[in-house]
């Protein structure tokens, strides 16, 4: 029974890296691309809406099929959003932009180091936010780092849906802890086989392989992004043991206080 609940807590751990080394990874691209719009008066200064409205040209000669272009990159229902949506209003949507990047990434983070309630509705509605955007920049011919990034937003959000106690499994419940002074974490209730191991090395492989994709002319960025998703994780580990044994050693502390008195 110890072994297989040990068993449980190791890929328990090992699915919440998975995440939030994705969370980390695609989180920091669309922080640093925010960041960089969010200095230019084409996106939210003077100008803002400029820089959406030629955008959206460009994705308009995507979608038009000619000889050059047999097969659109854009669909005609992308295409009538565009035009009848997207383009009447790009000062909202520049901004809606700039601040999606910007803030998405860290708060699909936030929302697996920490954990109160309806936190995971939450996380899945952030984590879908994320997603979307990267789908309809995908949906406006542009690739980019938007396929890896797309797939560590949909890992996040399954994980969350299907197995929430390993997602989040490094989260600091704040509620139990602001009642009780102290928390407690079951083990995720995993069938921690072989084949599961497998599958979620599988995963791992992919994401890794897309994060280095993403950041292949940055590799140092990698290399610290990478150490601060370790980092994160074993900090989180470690405040994660010391919580539960605090509850143990308050008793103790209590128990050894009464037969004191006693005396």
């Amino acid at each position: 029974m110890n072994l297989l609940k040990h068993s449980q807590v190791a890929l328990s751990a090992f699915i919440a890296f998975i995440l939030l080394f994705s969370a980390v990874m695609a989180g920091y691209e669309y922080f640093d691309a925010g960041r960089e719009k969010a200095g230019q008066a084409v996106w939210t200064g003077g100008q803002a809406g400029v820089a959406i409205t030629g955008f959206l040209k460009g994705a308009d000669a995507k979608a038009t099929k000619s000889k050059a272009n047999p097969n659109p990159e854009v669909f005609g229902l992308t295409r009538w959003f565009n035009q009848n949506v997207f383009g009447d209003h790009p000062k909202l949507f520049s901004w809606l932009v700039v601040l999606g990047e910007l803030l998405l990434g860290w708060a699909v983070l936030a929302l697996l180091v920490v954990k109160f309630p309806y936190s995971r509705l939450l996380l899945i509605i952030m984590a879908t936010l994320a997603a979307f955007m990267n789908f309809l920049y995908l949906s406006e011919g542009v690739s980019s780092t938007n396929p890896p990034m797309a797939f560590m937003w949909l890992a996040i959000i399954w994980v969350a849906i299907l197995a929430p106690a390993a997602g989040l499994f490094y989260a600091i419940d704040l509620k139990a802890l602001a009642k009780r002074g102290s928390t407690t974490y079951p083990a995720a209730p995993l069938d921690a086989s072989a084949g599961q191991w497998l599958f979620f090395l599988a995963v791992f492989a992919v994401t890794v392989a897309g994060s280095l994709a993403m950041y292949w002319d940055e590799i140092g960025t990698w290399a610290v992004l990478a150490l601060v998703s370790v980092a994160l994780a074993a900090g989180l580990y470690e405040l994660r043991t010391r919580l539960i044994h605090q509850p143990s050693s308050g008793r103790m502390r209590s128990a050894t206080a009464t037969q004191a008195a006693h005396r």
